[in-house]
């Protein structure tokens, strides 16, 4: 059986011809398949080359329209010529061409799989998640006066504490503060804070003694009881 033979070669819109401020949109540069010099380049003088696009709007039964046009000269040394056409190109020729190209090198990758260990399927098995949910404790420390919040987290920062294990800051009265901590880092940011000269640990205050401080408590850990706390 015979195999069809291909009588074209396909071709790039480049751009057009231009230099530091002018562009010259009559001249159109197009790099040719497999032309790489501009000894190649000659063979292609006056051919003419046609520009295929699909139109909206159909004339004559159809929505293809073709845009003829003829190599003039070679540009510069990579194969590339000047065409001049009878209509200039619109500028969305080449955004066309990218998207062709930008679709054709993506590659779908697999969704990643993460797997579960004996302990976190035994959980799922339970109706409940893989991962044990964060739990927090409040703190109380002594000795800091009252001041902004951000300078607290700068002397907890410099005092090597990580400052992510604290969930939330706050002021009761002048001198306390109440920090709410993962669990899993109470002692060692209750050791770490202690080491700051003038604060000591208040294991005796508690937050909810009436109506209104629990009330107040409520408030201060509002994000951490509301469905948009991931943790």
């Amino acid at each position: 059986m015979v195999q069809p033979v291909r009588l074209y070669s396909k071709g790039r819109f480049l751009g057009y011809q231009r230099s530091k401020k002018n562009q010259v949109q009559s001249a159109s540069l197009v790099q040719i398949e497999g032309v790489n010099t501009t000894k190649d380049t000659s063979f292609y003088m006056g051919k003419r080359v046609a520009y295929v696009y699909k139109a909206k709007r159909e004339i004559n039964g159809s929505k293809i329209r073709v845009v003829w046009g003829r190599i003039s000269r070679p540009h510069g040394n990579s194969g590339v010529v000047r065409v001049r056409f009878r209509k200039n190109l619109p500028p969305r020729a080449m955004e066309q061409q990218k998207k062709q190209t930008s679709a054709a090198q993506t590659t779908k990758k697999a969704p990643r799989q993460t797997k579960l260990s004996r302990d976190q399927i035994d959980r799922v098995v339970k109706g409940g998640p893989p991962v044990e949910p964060n739990k927090y404790k409040l703190l109380y420390f002594d000795g800091f006066k009252r001041n902004r919040v951000t300078w607290v987290k700068q002397v907890l920062a410099n005092s090597s504490i990580n400052t992510r294990a604290v969930a939330n800051i706050a002021w009761i009265g002048e001198s306390t503060i109440e920090l709410c901590v993962n669990s899993k880092n109470v002692l060692k940011l209750s050791n770490a804070i202690c080491k700051i000269t003038g604060v000591t640990k208040n294991t005796t205050f508690c937050p909810a003694d009436t109506l209104e401080q629990q009330a107040q408590l409520k408030h201060r850990l509002k994000w951490l009881m509301s469905s948009d706390n991931k943790n």
